[in-house]
């Protein structure tokens, strides 16, 4: 009787495990309304046009990056309470193979540096590494390590600028929103307003599969892409800046 009720409670188990399953896969289908057309990898499509219910913002980040030959790649709405819950959660509402390939973008800006906005911009044919402000995008389980993104800027200047005038810190919302022209939780390297050096972290280009996912320009706006296209089309520098 004994051996009876446990493989009873195992087969409820199961159930129980399936029925959670398929509620989440329902959730998924809910709340991801994918945008962007995405071929297998290797593989060649011509990237559709956005829907027509499809934001402002939307449509720019869509533009940008087919504009570049991108043809793999998701834009994707996620639940209102994405940022209250866990990243099991979020990388279950985009699909993503794991929490390691969920990344964020931020503005950071020299404390060094006394140039005040929109001084400190790059200008163009000026050397980009000469900017007070830099984009750094980093997954969310690693941390950044101001240190080394303060040795890659002093190398990229050759050494001209002392290391103790090179101090990184996160910028100021106001002065994000006003270069990126987004708002806290939803910055993006893409359609931003004004033009920064972008700098990734080299973890992100060694993730398996490469596809990694990031904010899109409304706090409830992701998109996701293949590293290595972004890195190379975009002109993105690639350096370890993390614990």
């Amino acid at each position: 009787e004994r051996l009876v009720r446990l493989l009873a409670l195992e087969e409820l188990a199961k159930r129980q495990a399936a029925i959670l399953d398929a509620v989440r896969k329902v959730e998924r289908g809910i709340f991801i309304d994918t945008d962007g057309f995405t071929a297998p990898v290797g593989g060649e499509g011509e990237a559709r046009e956005c829907d027509k219910e499809a934001s402002e913002v939307h449509r720019r980040i869509h533009s940008e990056i087919t504009s570049k030959g991108i043809r793999e790649f998701k834009i994707c709405r996620v639940p209102s309470d994405y940022y209250d819950r866990d990243l099991r959660f979020r990388r279950g509402c985009l699909e993503a193979h794991s929490i390691q390939h969920l990344c964020k973008s931020m503005v950071m800006e020299n404390t060094k540096d006394e140039r005040e906005y929109p001084a400190g911009l790059p200008e163009d044919g000026s050397d980009p590494w000469q900017s007070k402000y830099f984009m750094v995008i980093v997954q969310y389980v690693s941390k950044l390590h101001a240190e080394k993104l303060r040795d890659l800027i002093f190398d990229k200047r050759g050494g001209t600028t002392q290391r103790k005038k090179i101090k990184m810190r996160l910028a100021s919302e106001s002065v994000s929103q006003a270069i990126t022209g987004y708002a806290h939780n939803a910055v993006t390297p893409f359609a931003c307003k004004r033009r920064i050096p972008t700098i990734i972290s080299h973890h992100i280009t060694n993730l398996r599969p490469d596809f990694f996912w990031m904010g899109a320009g409304e706090v409830d706006l992701k998109v996701g892409l293949p590293c290595t296209a972004f890195v190379q089309e975009f002109g993105i520098h690639v350096t370890d800046c993390t614990y």
